[in-house]
């Protein structure tokens, strides 16, 4: 019983703990539809990409990774080959960077999250600073 009530006011009240508990809220609801919206038609419902096309999204170093670099791809596309495990793949992703703050944290919170993906919450405070670093960019 004790253990109760100590257990109940930190989860409740732990500002770390509550704002990832509503980050993920937010990717579960807005997330997935952004996906859908954005993303579904290149990397799939399952987030298994196509092969030789599109990459996955499932378990992959660049989902699971940093959440700067992730943010950064979606804000500026990706082109060129890229490796994934031993696939090739070589098609460009177009930059989202139309995408508010929100939406992008929504997207990648859910896919950093979904298909066996364990991973951080991306905030839109995280997505606001690298949209800011780039723009520093030449």
């Amino acid at each position: 019983m004790r253990l109760f009530f100590i257990t109940i006011p930190f989860l409740l009240f732990n500002p770390h703990l509550t704002g990832r508990i509503a980050l993920h809220d937010q990717a579960a609801s807005g997330g997935q539809e952004l996906y859908n919206k954005y993303c579904l038609a290149c990397h799939q419902t399952d987030g298994s990409g196509v092969p030789g096309m599109f990459p996955p999204l499932v378990k992959t170093e660049k989902v699971l990774g940093p959440a700067g670099e992730l943010v950064k791809i979606i804000l500026t596309g990706l082109s060129g080959t890229i490796e994934i495990g031993d696939e090739m793949y070589d098609s460009a992703m177009p930059a989202l960077d139309y995408l508010s703050d929100k939406d992008i944290s929504a997207i990648l919170t859910f896919v950093r999250n979904n298909w066996g993906n364990r991973a951080k919450p991306v905030s839109p405070k995280e997505v606001a600073k690298v949209r800011s670093e780039i723009k520093k960019t030449p």
